[in-house]
């Protein structure tokens, strides 16, 4: 079977599916490759701007440079 005999299945499918459907094909070659994406129970870092002194003076700063531009 070829791209051009799935892919107007594929573009059938809803966005959920579409999304799923990459998901599942980026695992797929990574798993090829012996690449792990992500390991099951693993906990994997996210940085977050809350709590961030540093992150709110730079806003306050881009909004005030924005405000004296207007």
């Amino acid at each position: 079977m070829t791209l051009d005999d799935v892919l107007p299945k594929i573009l059938s499918l809803s966005r959920v599916d579409r999304l799923q459907l990459v998901r599942l094909l980026v695992a797929d070659l990574a798993q090829e490759d012996e690449v792990p994406l992500f390991i099951e129970g693993q906990d994997y870092p996210v940085w977050s701007p809350f709590d961030s002194t540093e992150a709110a003076v730079i806003l306050e700063q881009a909004l005030n440079e924005h405000r004296g531009s207007t």
